[in-house]
């Protein structure tokens, strides 16, 4: 059992968060950072039986959790994973500049070849850059 602390305070049981996919994807991104941690809180989310990737747009370097290595094997290795992640965001029209954060959701393991990614949610985490509010930020488009 996990002690998740939140706007609305504490709850003592992860699976009150059910219902309310935003704060599971949090709970999650965090969690994918520790591989241990990721597969075991995963598994008892919302997005147990998807590809979960955790992307951070670090000053000048882009940093993977989650599922990523499962995700690139599948997907003929790392860069095309990350250039399919990226093109999932852009897509959006959701910029990616340092310091973003997002967690993608895939349906499917395979997207390499046929450029389908089906069903695909993404959850922006936020921006370390202060006075950014969304990730289609205009301010952020210059």
């Amino acid at each position: 059992m996990y002690t998740f602390i939140g706007a609305w305070g504490t709850c003592n049981k992860i699976e009150n968060l059910l219902d309310d996919k935003k704060t599971w994807a949090k709970v999650v991104f965090d969690a994918a950072k520790n591989e241990a941690k990721f597969a075991e809180i995963k598994k008892t989310s919302p997005f147990a039986d998807k590809m979960v990737i955790a992307v951070s747009y670090d000053n000048g370097g882009t940093s993977f959790y989650g599922d990523i290595f499962t995700f690139a094997n599948a997907n003929g290795g790392v860069d095309i994973a990350s250039s399919i992640v990226k093109n999932v965001i852009c897509s959006k029209g959701w910029a990616i500049h340092d310091l973003d954060e997002y967690m993608l959701t895939f349906e499917k393991l395979r997207i390499f070849g046929n450029g389908d990614a089906g069903d695909v949610e993404i959850f922006w985490m936020g921006c370390g850059r202060p006075g950014v509010k969304s990730p289609e930020s205009a301010q952020r488009r210059q």
